[in-house]
């Protein structure tokens, strides 16, 4: 698989490509799913509110 740049490679790795080192809990996600589904309820929140500040 080619890139385009570092920074499309980088995505790819942390939002599409499953991640086969992980707990078996948090087994075949991707390394930014297993981030957020670690992170408790009110951290979501609080970064949802922020973005929307943000205008992101």
């Amino acid at each position: 698989m080619k890139f385009k740049s570092f920074a499309d490679f980088v995505k790819w790795y942390n939002t599409v490509r499953y991640h086969e080192s992980l707990d078996t809990k948090h087994y075949l996600q991707t390394p930014e799913d297993a981030f957020w589904s670690r992170l408790p309820d009110g951290y979501k929140l609080n970064v949802f509110l922020k973005r929307m500040e943000a205008g992101l």
